[in-house]
């Protein structure tokens, strides 16, 4: 293919109401996992929090097992959370 992986900043605004669906925005595309966490920290920074609104990093589900290749030395969290309940039992 040639293009790299794309990770997606997104806004999703949560409404309480029945029968609403969460409002996502697009916020900022990037090249790199370390560039689209400081576009979320400093979208953060310039928003009101609110319980209703939260910021996400989304990837391509294509891109998943790239993704999961790239980055040996960090697992997943399944990983951790499954190594962690094996100690403790």
């Amino acid at each position: 293919k040639g293009e790299s992986m794309k990770y997606t900043l997104v806004k999703r605004v949560t409404f309480t109401y029945k029968g609403a669906e969460d409002s996502v925005s697009v916020i900022k595309e990037a090249n790199s996992l370390e560039d689209v966490l400081k576009y979320k920290v400093g979208a953060e920074m310039l928003e009101e929090p609110a319980d209703n609104k939260k910021f996400e990093i989304l990837i391509n589900i294509n891109d998943v097992f790239t993704y999961i290749n790239a980055r040996p030395e960090q697992p997943l969290l399944l990983t951790d959370e499954v190594e962690d309940k094996k100690q403790a039992s």
